[in-house]
């Protein structure tokens, strides 16, 4: 529950601050067309590259993980398939919550929502990472322009 609390924070940060965040981002695309020498657009377009490269080693790092995470409560009942045992193993949750109903019988409807709010929430955490990232990068191709 605890990534859902910083997921749900990042997005309340945007949410709030989110004119400041659309005038950085408006910024940002007013330096690029400023910026109309071949060495500062060699340079943005650098920095740009290596937001870009983060941004896919970030994202491919967040869906392994999501996956692998997302697995767990598949695990007992694939070992109940391929190594079964006289009893049933027991039932695994993404999140332990009280849903008002029978948790064997609606297992893969509360699964599905879990799946649903994981993925949620890991899409707004890597929205509001890789925003912070491709402005701060910017912010270096700026200083390194000047220079």
């Amino acid at each position: 529950m605890a990534f859902v609390f910083v997921g749900s924070t990042k997005l309340l940060n945007i949410a709030i601050n989110n004119n400041k965040f659309r005038q950085l981002l408006q910024l940002m695309n007013k330096h690029w067309e400023i910026f109309n020498g071949e060495d500062e657009r060699n340079i943005l377009s650098y920095y740009a590259c290596i937001s870009l490269k983060i941004a896919k080693y970030y994202g491919g790092y967040i869906l392994i993980s999501l996956i692998l995470y997302l697995f767990i409560p598949l695990v007992p009942r694939i070992l109940d398939i391929v190594v079964p045992l006289n009893e049933s193993r027991p039932l695994v949750y993404v999140f332990q919550g009280e849903y008002g109903v029978d948790k064997e019988k609606y297992y893969f409807l509360i699964v599905l929502h879990s799946y649903i709010a994981s993925l949620n929430t890991i899409t707004a955490v890597f929205t509001v990472d890789i925003t912070y990232i491709a402005s701060v990068l910017h912010a270096c191709s700026l200083f390194a322009a000047i220079r």
